[in-house]
């Protein structure tokens, strides 16, 4: 067995990387800023979109509403997308009076993993607590929606 050393490449003759050390050593500068989660009601989500149709823009982008309407029970999706902003802000330390639902949007990668982006004050406050990503996991029944989001910063 090769023996890793303490930021080794690789790329010398006899020098090995353990991947597991590599990783880890990758992401020793940074730290969990926070941990978000929430749980939503998904039919009294339904319920407060239709009782009050401008409600949907305050919350949601386009994007996030095209993408829920591709399914048969597009709230469900919602409620998710809700839940996760929800976790976001409660990552960050702040509530709805701090930034806008609209200014934090959950994405999907090709593969199907969902990620944020964020836009006016909810980028602002994220770049002043030196976010540099959230982790997202996003979860639902066809009554309940959750969501766990993880706010990873620099160490300064």
């Amino acid at each position: 067995m090769k023996q890793s050393h303490s930021g080794g490449t690789g790329d010398e003759p006899g020098e090995a990387v353990d991947s597991a050390t590599s990783d880890v050593a990758s992401h020793v500068s940074e730290r969990v800023i926070g941990v978000g989660t929430d749980l939503v009601d998904v039919p009294q989500l339904a319920r407060a979109l239709i009782r009050t149709p401008g409600m949907k823009d305050r919350i949601f982008t386009l994007a996030e509403w095209t993408y829920a309407q591709r399914y048969k029970d597009p709230s469900q999706h919602l409620a998710a997308r809700f839940a996760a902003k929800e976790a976001v802000m409660k990552s960050l330390g702040k509530g709805m009076g701090d930034m806008s639902f609209d200014e934090i949007e959950v994405t999907r990668d090709d593969s199907g993993k969902p990620s944020v982006s964020l836009y006016g004050r909810a980028l602002e406050v994220a770049t002043e607590a030196r976010v540099l990503r959230f982790e997202v996991s996003l979860t639902h029944t066809a009554t309940m929606a959750h969501s766990m989001v993880t706010a990873i910063g620099r160490v300064e």
